[in-house]
């Protein structure tokens, strides 16, 4: 299969592939040996190379082929960073991640994500604030849409179901019981964390590329975090919902947050909107590249301490992905060098 034969998704693929390959390739200067294991339980050692590529999720190697194998979606993935359900009109970036990350590390967290949106955008007489519902009586049930009027009723107006039958069942049953159960989808706290994390992770990934997924043993706490979507952690405390952004930073954008020392971190600010919704900024503290203590997570949980005003430095604004250290081999640890240039 030639490269005029592929696809607009296969080329895009391809093409991902390249980039962060050749970025991957530019740690050999610095003698990496990378330890690539199979599934049989083997090992092999080998220098970075422009053919392979990590899923930055979980860390599994993928080899160059045939260019039939970089286009095959059962091998990579082409991710959306934030998810394309909640970046309506705001600026993502793209990168890959293997079919297993994207699956099981994306759906139901993302779809969490939107449900969390829907609740803040549901408010009196917001124009487009509606959040999906069903509507269930004795023996029919509709899908609808929960409106709440500026004068805080709250109005239901059916949306198109499978059958007109459906319809008349629900209306009739309506007329005869005076009454019906409403149903929606919720969101839980845990799986929205994960979603926002995952994103923030990406964003990190995509604008400063291997020398920061690999830069201390707490990206592996927080890659840990990632995967187990349900489960809440300590790194969830780095999930703020911001009313104003800390003076002198932008959204969505990368930083280093320089003071108090006790939260000196990378801060992620993503800046999520639903189709119908308003625009909703939120911050994700990371930890920074010689991180080793996971204390800021800590501090962040401390009400009283996280309310401190913090300051910092805008790297990159306003979208991150496939800046200059993706681009440009000389510049792989750029990040590492900002960081000890802003804290010494």
């Amino acid at each position: 299969m030639t490269a005029t034969e592929l696809s607009q998704g296969q080329s895009r693929r391809v093409a991902l592939f390249e980039l962060y390959g050749s970025h991957l390739a530019a740690f050999a200067a610095d003698h990496l040996i990378l330890e690539i294991g199979y599934d049989t339980g083997e090992s092999v050692f080998t220098p970075p190379s422009a053919d392979l590529y990590i899923c930055p999720l979980c860390l599994h190697v993928f080899h160059r082929g045939a260019p039939n194998d970089l286009a095959d979606p059962c091998l990579l993935t082409v991710e959306d960073v934030p998810p394309r359900s909640v970046t309506r009109g705001v600026p993502k970036t793209r990168l890959l991640t293997c079919k297993k990350c994207n699956n099981t590390l994306g759906t139901d967290a993302e779809s969490d994500l939107e449900a969390a949106l829907a609740l803040r955008d549901l408010r009196p007489g917001h124009k487009d604030g509606h959040r999906k519902c069903t509507l269930q009586t004795s023996h029919a049930a509709v899908h609808a849409h929960l409106v709440i009027g500026e004068d805080r009723a709250h109005q239901f107006r059916v949306v198109g179901d499978a059958s007109a039958s459906g319809r008349e069942g629900f209306f009739s049953d309506l007329r005869k019981e005076l009454r019906f159960a409403v149903s929606m989808r919720g969101s839980h706290h845990a799986e929205t964390g994960a979603a926002l994390l995952k994103a923030a992770y990406l964003l990190a990934f995509a604008s400063f590329g291997y020398s920061y997924v690999f830069s201390t043993p707490s990206m592996h706490e927080v890659r840990t975090r990632i995967a187990n979507s349900g489960t809440p952690s300590p790194i969830d405390s780095g999930i703020v919902q911001f009313e104003g952004l800390p003076s002198g930073l932008t959204g969505p954008s990368i930083s280093i947050v320089q003071a108090p020392t006790t939260l000196q971190s990378i801060l992620v600010t993503l800046t999520l909107r639903r189709k119908e919704g308003d625009p909703h900024v939120v911050g994700v503290f990371l930890p920074g590249p010689d991180d080793t203590s996971l204390d800021l997570y800590a501090t962040l949980a401390d009400r009283a301490m996280a309310r401190h005003e913090i300051q910092g430095t805008v790297l990159l604004a306003p979208a991150p992905g496939a800046q200059i250290p993706l681009r440009n081999p000389a510049a792989r640890h750029a990040l590492h060098h900002e960081w000890h240039r802003l804290l010494g």
